[in-house]
């Protein structure tokens, strides 16, 4: 309300209330007549990166908002609500991320949009189980509170402490926000005795005599959850006069022990056995979908028809084992619950949930499965059909790299690999894991640097796979990669000898693109021994290649490979002694350098033809390359911080 933008988290183990005081502040600030707006995450794999962004935004206290916004931020924000180019036919769709300019440029897209509503009225923000949260949305929310410090947002998350080891990405959020005054920490702790028993008497809705509220304290450890579930239990299962005597024979000890297991798993286990057949069915469904899920997914999921599925909804909402959200969701009322229910599945009967379930998403998304393409690789594996598994966690890995989340890459690609070992021995599944592991080292590069050991572990894995039962094009493909990689650690013999392998495979090999990185890659390598003029030989056969190359797919890596390849070229023409033609190569490779070329080329392409100009003693033009080579890298300290730490030397 003074307008400070600013997080609480509300941290406390599984059942301590976490989510329950979240959605009465809530509840409090609608009534008051604040925008309000909840969403959370899931432990299940495969949610969209910005999955929790775009459900805020969908949210009635944000669509409006968004709705109104200047088309430039809404083809931002379409990224993660592709339903706005179907609103808008004249909207103009977004183009893929490749830099980190257009990565704060989607920030501030979403910012606006935030900032929008929060201007009309104070806007509170509640994201349940932050310790699932995607990183990409935690580094959103730390840009929006340091972006705008006075905006009125209040947003309040809820994390399970005891989930979230040291790496976590939670702790550079909170680390960040702490100093900057833009964080509160309220952990919630177990009740006292005291405290258990109010609790179990007003749930009872009478007085628990002292060795039976002992006992209660005991058995549920001052668990809010524990002690509600325990006495709520015997209360519905029971009359009301007898409850207090069931209570009292459920919390006697049996054998030396206490009749609940420390997770309250039997209780949980004897209210699931009370349903009916239809609710229990709906509810081993909820499970397996592992998040909220609408009627009619649910309908079509356990091949009920919407009636049905509508009474076995009203049985569990009663039993209070789901809750209905105020998107026409429903979901468990405590994840606890949903885990009972998992586990009580039987193996087989699971696997075949989980692929019904996978074939309902299918069909209920089919307009953008790409947004559920990691939920569907999960919902198949399960289901033990590896193949789609296969191609889902693919697809959710390339949709991730258009949304910049290389995070997201990196955890879909080995999951790929993980699903290819898992395989049966067929070339299919020994072709894909080759791919995936050069695919796996290129995504690296984006986190860890060219230099780094998760690469070259990546590249040699696929080579020795190549080399062992890949195509022609795979053992290329893997040696130029070495090739690369050792020519960057400038150990040249090792990089020639991998550059003449993959020439001696190529002579019957009409792959332009493949081809054209090879030539080019060798013709690199030969320039660090000095014989320039078969260096330039190779280097203009692959320029030749680059500009016939036209396979769309493959345009944006000959921007980032031919562009090196050029201020290679151009050093060859000086020391040959051509230095106007390679001044003129150079002007005109950085006149377009800046435009699509990711920043690792970048740096190259800078770096290199500073170098040049030094030669030809342009030193205005190196100042300023200087300059800019100074600015990426001071950009890339918060783009790529694991690459910076990784780096063995200093890239600035």
């Amino acid at each position: 309300m003074r307008g400070a933008a600013h997080l609480v988290c509300i941290t406390g183990d599984a059942g301590m209330g976490k989510t329950r005081l979240a959605e009465e502040l809530l509840a409090d600030a609608q009534r008051a007549g604040y925008r309000a707006a909840r969403t959370r995450a899931y432990a299940l794999e495969g949610r969209l990166a910005y999955a929790p962004v775009a459900d805020w935004l969908r949210s009635p206290a944000l669509a409006a908002c968004v709705s109104a916004l200047p088309a430039i931020w809404r083809t931002e924000i379409a990224r993660l609500l592709p339903e706005l180019l179907i609103e808008d036919a004249a909207l103009l769709p977004p183009q893929p991320l490749t830099e980190r300019w257009q990565v704060k440029r989607l920030f501030e897209a979403l910012l606006q949009a935030f900032s929008s509503a929060a201007q009309q009225a104070s806007l509170l923000l509640v994201l349940d189980d932050l310790q699932w949260c995607d990183p990409e949305t935690l580094e959103w929310l730390h840009y929006a509170l340091s972006a705008a410090p006075q905006l009125k947002l209040f947003i309040v998350g809820t994390v399970r402490d005891t989930e979230v080891d040291a790496d976590h990405s939670l702790h550079k959020l909170w680390r960040a926000l702490l100093q900057d005054g833009h964080l509160t920490h309220l952990p919630l702790l177990p009740l006292s005795q005291a405290e258990t028993t109010q609790l179990g008497t007003t749930v009872l809705q009478r007085p628990l005599d002292g060795s039976l509220a002992d006992r209660l304290f005991d058995v549920c450890s001052g668990n809010p959850l524990f002690v509600i579930e325990t006495v709520r239990f015997q209360y519905n299962d029971n009359a009301h006069n007898n409850a207090h005597t069931a209570l009292q024979s459920a919390l006697v000890p049996q054998n030396g022990l206490a009749p609940l297991p420390p997770r309250v798993y039997a209780v949980l286990q004897a209210r699931l056995a009370g349903l009916s057949s239809t609710a229990r069915a709906l509810a081993e469904v909820t499970a397996v979908a592992g998040r909220a899920c609408t009627l009619p997914l649910l309908a079509r999921a356990g091949k009920w028809d919407e009636a049905q599925t509508a009474l076995g909804l009203d049985e569990l909402v009663q039993r209070r084992l789901v809750h209905e959200q105020g998107d026409a969701q429903f979901d468990f009322s405590h994840d606890r619950i949903r885990d009972v229910t998992y586990t009580e599945i039987g193996a087989t009967k699971r696997k075949l949930l989980h692929r019904d379930v996978a074939q309902t998403i299918e069909s209920v998304y089919a307009d953008h499965l790409d947004n559920h393409a990691g939920e569907l690789a999960g919902h198949y594996q399960q289901a033990g059909d590896l193949r789609q598994a296969l191609v889902y966690f693919r697809q959710a890995a390339a949709t991730a790299e258009r949304l910049y989340a290389h995070q997201e890459v990196l955890r879909y690609l080995e999951r790929a690999i993980a699903v290819a070992q898992m395989g049966p021995d067929e070339p299919e599944f020994k072709a894909a894991e080759i791919d995936l592991w050069q695919e796996l080292g290129n995504a690296r590069l984006w986190i860890y640097g060219y230099g780094s050991e998760p690469v070259k572990e990546a590249w040699v894995k696929s080579h020795e796979l190549a080399m062992q039962t890949g195509t022609p094009f795979q053992r290329i493909n893997a040696l130029i990669s070495l090739n690369a990689f050792h020519r960057t650690h400038g150990e040249w013999q090792t990089s020639r000898a991998y550059g003449e392998q993959a020439l001696s495979l190529s002579k019957d090999h009409d792959d332009t693109f493949l081809l054209g990185s090879l030539f080019g890659a060798y013709g690199c390598t030969l320039f660090q021994f000095g014989e320039l003029e078969q260096a330039l030989s190779h280097l203009r056969r692959a320029m030749k290649l680059y500009k016939t190359n036209a396979a769309p797919a493959q345009v944006r890596k000959w921007e980032a490979g031919g562009a090196v390849y050029v201020v290679y070229m151009a050093q060859v023409l000086w020391l040959l002694g051509f230095p106007d033609q390679a001044e003129s190569s150079v002007y005109a490779l950085l006149e377009n350098i800046r435009e699509g070329v990711p920043v690792v080329a970048q740096l190259g392409v800078f770096d290199f033809s500073a170098m040049l100009y030094s030669f030809i003693r342009n030193l205005d033009a190196v100042q300023k390359l200087g300059d800019e080579l100074t600015e990426i890298a001071q950009d890339s300290l918060v783009l790529f911080p694991a690459m910076l730490s990784n780096q063995r030397g200093d890239p600035a």
